[in-house]
């Protein structure tokens, strides 16, 4: 599984870029998106967003106006990107099935679940280490994403695979009652 989303993980994350681009967007309106693409680099395939803080923002009690736009660069491994799919997938179809049909149902029931973890992971990440560094960049430490450096550290600490399981676990519990009820 993992070999199949190394080669085909690419054109997945290619086929959400307008979604996980509207995500960010949606997060923290003060960034401007430029680029959002799939790069390589020293033979690694990465997700990179170029991305301009354009608004005033607060960094502990110092206010920054911005009187020319800030200019962002961030990279994420897209086989980590992938991490959710992979687990899900695995496990869905590790997991016994009465049919082939049946297989199809569990990823159907779970496809959006892990799709919108994505959408939700990975915008979250490219915003943490904006500010992050833009925090370092201005000598200014303060708490202007301590919320995503909660869940940046909730998702790096397990908490992805946590999550990802659940939403595996959760799809076969609700096929296999649709199955107990419909006979599927």
């Amino acid at each position: 599984m993992a070999t199949l989303s190394h080669l085909l993980g690419q054109h997945v994350i290619q086929a959400l870029l307008p979604l996980l681009k509207l995500a960010i967007s949606l997060l923290d309106s003060r960034i401007t998106i430029i680029a959002l693409g799939i790069i390589e680099h020293h033979g690694a395939m990465l997700l990179q967003c170029q991305s301009l803080l354009t608004h005033p923002f607060f960094i502990g009690a110092n206010y920054f106006m911005i009187d020319t736009p800030i200019l962002s660069s961030s990279r994420i491994p897209i086989d980590f990107i992938l991490q959710p799919l992979v687990i899900f997938l695995t496990l869905v179809l590790a997991w016994p099935a009465q049919s082939k049909l049946e297989h199809v149902v569990r990823i159907s029931l779970g496809f959006p679940l892990i799709v919108g973890l994505m959408l939700l992971d990975s915008p979250m990440q490219f915003i943490y280490m904006l500010w992050d560094s833009m925090e370092k960049q201005l000598q200014s430490p303060g708490d202007a994403h301590s919320w995503l450096l909660y869940w940046s550290d909730f998702l790096n600490g397990g908490g992805l695979m946590a999550l990802s399981l659940s939403i595996g676990l959760f799809t076969i519990a609700i096929s296999d009652s649709l199955q107990r009820k419909q006979g599927i």
